[in-house]
């Protein structure tokens, strides 16, 4: 028996997933665009 977390519609992976987006934009992207 194995059980499987569904996620009733998308709104709760989304706020997980929003943070860590943000962040990775922040620190990666952010330095990379001002240097070019």
């Amino acid at each position: 028996m194995e059980k499987r977390v569904v996620f009733k519609g998308w709104g709760l992976p989304l706020l997980l997933l929003v943070p860590q987006l943000t962040i990775t934009l922040v620190f990666f992207y952010w330095p990379a665009i001002q240097t070019v």
